[in-house]
Protein backbone atom coordinates (compact mmCIF):
# COMPACT_ATOMS: atom_id res chain seq x y z
CA UNK A 1 0.00 0.00 0.00
CA UNK A 2 1.02 3.37 -0.65
CA UNK A 3 1.03 6.19 1.75
CA UNK A 4 0.96 9.49 0.99
CA UNK A 5 -0.18 13.05 2.40
CA UNK A 6 0.64 16.55 3.45
CA UNK A 7 2.88 17.81 5.98
CA UNK A 8 3.74 21.24 6.87
CA UNK A 9 7.49 22.22 8.32
CA UNK A 10 8.43 25.57 10.62
CA UNK A 11 12.12 25.89 9.08
CA UNK A 12 14.06 28.71 9.92
CA UNK A 13 14.06 31.57 7.34
CA UNK A 14 16.13 34.49 9.31
CA UNK A 15 16.94 35.78 12.61
CA UNK A 16 17.38 39.09 13.87
CA UNK A 17 16.38 41.59 16.83
CA UNK A 18 13.20 43.14 17.36
CA UNK A 19 10.65 45.44 19.96
CA UNK A 20 9.03 41.94 21.13
CA UNK A 21 5.28 43.05 21.54
CA UNK A 22 5.07 41.07 24.73
CA UNK A 23 8.42 40.93 26.72
CA UNK A 24 10.40 44.58 25.42
CA UNK A 25 12.83 45.77 23.14
CA UNK A 26 15.57 44.31 21.52
CA UNK A 27 15.05 40.89 22.06
CA UNK A 28 16.49 38.45 19.36
CA UNK A 29 13.82 36.59 17.30
CA UNK A 30 13.53 33.55 14.83
CA UNK A 31 11.75 34.12 11.82
CA UNK A 32 9.50 30.89 10.53
CA UNK A 33 8.19 29.83 7.11
CA UNK A 34 5.62 27.23 7.02
CA UNK A 35 6.31 25.17 4.36
CA UNK A 36 3.61 22.56 2.99
CA UNK A 37 4.92 19.33 1.29
CA UNK A 38 3.94 16.50 -0.40
CA UNK A 39 5.33 13.17 1.52
CA UNK A 40 5.75 9.99 0.42
CA UNK A 41 5.98 7.46 3.46
CA UNK A 42 5.71 10.11 5.51
CA UNK A 43 9.07 11.82 3.69
CA UNK A 44 8.21 15.20 2.52
CA UNK A 45 9.68 14.89 -1.32
CA UNK A 46 7.63 17.68 -2.89
CA UNK A 47 7.25 21.34 -2.10
CA UNK A 48 3.56 22.31 -1.85
CA UNK A 49 4.49 26.44 -1.98
CA UNK A 50 4.72 28.34 1.55
CA UNK A 51 1.63 28.22 3.99
CA UNK A 52 2.21 31.01 5.91
CA UNK A 53 5.29 33.04 7.96
CA UNK A 54 5.68 33.93 11.33
CA UNK A 55 8.01 35.76 14.24
CA UNK A 56 8.88 33.74 17.50
CA UNK A 57 10.56 35.77 20.12
CA UNK A 58 13.55 33.31 21.80
CA UNK A 59 13.15 35.50 24.68
CA UNK A 60 9.22 34.60 25.84
CA UNK A 61 8.61 32.27 23.11
CA UNK A 62 5.59 34.62 21.90
CA UNK A 63 4.80 34.27 17.94
CA UNK A 64 3.87 37.55 16.63
CA UNK A 65 2.74 38.20 12.83
CA UNK A 66 5.73 39.49 10.21
CA UNK A 67 4.64 43.31 11.15
CA UNK A 68 5.94 43.02 14.54
CA UNK A 69 9.11 44.09 12.81
CA UNK A 70 7.27 47.48 12.38
CA UNK A 71 6.76 47.72 16.01
CA UNK A 72 7.74 50.90 17.85
CA UNK A 73 6.84 51.29 21.38
CA UNK A 74 8.00 54.85 21.12
CA UNK A 75 6.19 55.57 18.49
CA UNK A 76 2.99 53.24 20.02
CA UNK A 77 3.56 55.20 23.52
CA UNK A 78 3.47 58.82 21.80
CA UNK A 79 0.21 58.26 20.07
CA UNK A 80 -1.14 56.99 22.76
CA UNK A 81 -0.39 60.31 24.70
CA UNK A 82 -1.26 62.33 21.94
CA UNK A 83 -5.08 60.43 22.04
CA UNK A 84 -5.33 60.87 25.92
CA UNK A 85 -4.94 64.64 25.37
CA UNK A 86 -7.06 64.76 22.46
CA UNK A 87 -9.57 63.00 24.63
CA UNK A 88 -9.10 65.56 27.70
CA UNK A 89 -9.62 68.36 25.60
CA UNK A 90 -12.78 66.86 23.91
CA UNK A 91 -14.16 66.49 27.63
CA UNK A 92 -12.92 70.00 28.78
CA UNK A 93 -15.14 71.59 25.17
CA UNK A 94 -18.08 69.53 26.58
CA UNK A 95 -18.01 70.44 29.85
CA UNK A 96 -17.41 74.45 29.08
CA UNK A 97 -14.51 74.65 30.66
CA UNK A 98 -11.93 75.87 27.63
CA UNK A 99 -10.39 78.26 30.16
CA UNK A 100 -6.83 79.61 30.73
CA UNK A 101 -6.46 77.50 34.10
CA UNK A 102 -8.18 74.22 32.53
CA UNK A 103 -5.99 74.72 29.52
CA UNK A 104 -2.83 75.13 31.75
CA UNK A 105 -3.91 72.41 34.68
CA UNK A 106 -3.93 69.94 31.72
CA UNK A 107 -0.40 70.35 30.21
CA UNK A 108 0.50 70.03 34.01
CA UNK A 109 -1.02 66.81 34.22
CA UNK A 110 0.21 65.63 30.85
CA UNK A 111 3.27 66.80 31.76
CA UNK A 112 3.65 64.83 35.05
CA UNK A 113 2.97 61.74 32.82
CA UNK A 114 4.98 62.02 30.29
CA UNK A 115 7.59 64.32 31.43
CA UNK A 116 7.92 66.35 28.63
CA UNK A 117 6.82 69.76 27.87
CA UNK A 118 3.22 70.27 26.90
CA UNK A 119 3.17 73.56 24.92
CA UNK A 120 -0.13 75.70 25.23
CA UNK A 121 -0.54 76.03 21.54
CA UNK A 122 -0.67 72.21 21.28
CA UNK A 123 -3.72 72.61 23.07
CA UNK A 124 -5.55 75.13 21.22
CA UNK A 125 -5.28 73.20 18.30
CA UNK A 126 -6.78 70.21 19.47
CA UNK A 127 -9.55 72.53 20.38
CA UNK A 128 -9.53 73.91 16.82
CA UNK A 129 -9.61 70.56 15.32
CA UNK A 130 -12.52 69.06 17.24
CA UNK A 131 -14.44 72.46 16.89
CA UNK A 132 -13.79 72.12 13.21
CA UNK A 133 -15.05 68.18 13.21
CA UNK A 134 -17.80 68.35 15.26
CA UNK A 135 -16.92 66.17 17.42
CA UNK A 136 -19.49 64.06 19.32
CA UNK A 137 -18.35 62.95 23.13
CA UNK A 138 -19.61 59.35 22.79
CA UNK A 139 -18.61 58.06 19.89
CA UNK A 140 -15.40 59.82 20.33
CA UNK A 141 -14.62 58.36 23.39
CA UNK A 142 -16.13 54.69 22.00
CA UNK A 143 -13.47 54.75 19.41
CA UNK A 144 -10.60 55.70 20.65
CA UNK A 145 -10.67 53.70 23.73
CA UNK A 146 -11.34 50.73 22.46
CA UNK A 147 -8.14 49.24 23.26
CA UNK A 148 -7.33 50.90 26.23
CA UNK A 149 -6.58 48.42 29.28
CA UNK A 150 -9.10 49.07 32.43
CA UNK A 151 -5.77 51.45 33.65
CA UNK A 152 -5.72 53.50 30.60
CA UNK A 153 -9.64 54.39 31.35
CA UNK A 154 -8.68 54.90 34.95
CA UNK A 155 -5.79 57.25 33.71
CA UNK A 156 -7.89 59.15 31.37
CA UNK A 157 -10.65 59.81 33.74
CA UNK A 158 -8.00 60.71 36.25
CA UNK A 159 -6.90 63.55 33.76
CA UNK A 160 -10.41 64.61 33.20
CA UNK A 161 -10.69 65.48 36.22
CA UNK A 162 -7.55 67.53 36.40
CA UNK A 163 -8.29 69.23 33.53
CA UNK A 164 -12.07 70.34 34.99
CA UNK A 165 -11.61 70.45 37.90
CA UNK A 166 -8.15 71.87 39.26
CA UNK A 167 -9.27 73.59 42.50
CA UNK A 168 -11.25 69.94 43.10
CA UNK A 169 -14.43 71.73 42.92
CA UNK A 170 -16.14 68.87 40.71
CA UNK A 171 -19.61 70.93 38.95
CA UNK A 172 -22.37 69.33 37.68
CA UNK A 173 -21.63 70.05 34.42
CA UNK A 174 -18.00 68.26 34.97
CA UNK A 175 -20.35 65.35 36.54
CA UNK A 176 -22.45 64.61 33.67
CA UNK A 177 -19.72 64.60 30.94
CA UNK A 178 -17.65 62.04 33.17
CA UNK A 179 -20.17 59.94 32.86
CA UNK A 180 -21.20 60.21 29.87
CA UNK A 181 -17.19 59.63 28.91
CA UNK A 182 -17.35 56.14 31.31
CA UNK A 183 -20.13 54.95 29.90
CA UNK A 184 -18.97 55.34 26.49
CA UNK A 185 -15.79 53.80 27.55
CA UNK A 186 -17.86 50.89 29.20
CA UNK A 187 -16.69 52.21 32.93
CA UNK A 188 -19.21 51.50 35.07
CA UNK A 189 -20.99 54.84 37.14
CA UNK A 190 -19.62 54.02 40.69
CA UNK A 191 -16.04 53.75 39.44
CA UNK A 192 -16.32 56.72 38.13
CA UNK A 193 -18.05 58.49 41.28
CA UNK A 194 -14.96 56.49 43.52
CA UNK A 195 -12.95 58.58 40.68
CA UNK A 196 -14.64 61.99 41.89
CA UNK A 197 -14.58 61.72 45.61
CA UNK A 198 -10.70 60.26 45.52
CA UNK A 199 -10.37 63.60 43.33
CA UNK A 200 -12.07 65.99 45.44
CA UNK A 201 -9.93 64.46 48.59
CA UNK A 202 -6.94 65.09 46.91
CA UNK A 203 -5.92 61.29 46.89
Amino acid sequence: MIIFGTRTTNPTAGQGLFNCPRCGPQKPYTHKKQKRWFTLYFIPVIPLGTAGEYLECDACAGTFDMEALNHDPAAERAEMFDRLRRLSVLAMLFANRYQPENVNALRAALQEITQDFIAEEVVHQDVQFAQQAQAQLEPTFQSQTQDFSADGKSLLIRLILSTLAPTRQVEAQDHQTLHRAGAAMGVPPDVIEQAIAAHVAGQ
